[in-house]
């Protein structure tokens, strides 16, 4: 992060809005002003949700600033089909 007032939040929403407890690691690629976001979600933080289409939302701070986003990608969890 860049400063004290640097911060990103994240969390995985089902898709009536409704927060499921599971987040992912947000990295800001430099440079910042570029405004891209890489935004990764692990097998492990995926594992214990139910099959089915996920959103996201996300605030990222930059300098005292803030920008929020709601829905703007459509996470697709899948059960296994190794899992036995």
């Amino acid at each position: 992060m860049m400063g004290g007032l640097d911060r990103n939040q994240q969390t995985l929403l089902d898709l009536s809005g409704a927060p499921v407890g599971a987040s992912a690691t947000i990295t800001v690629i430099d440079p910042p002003s570029a405004g891209i976001v890489n935004i990764k979600l692990t097998g492990a933080t995926t594992a214990t949700l139910a099959p089915g289409h996920y959103t996201e939302a996300l605030r990222i701070t930059r300098a005292g600033k803030s920008s929020a986003f709601q829905g703007l990608s459509i996470i697709v969890v899948a059960a296994n089909p190794f899992a036995h």
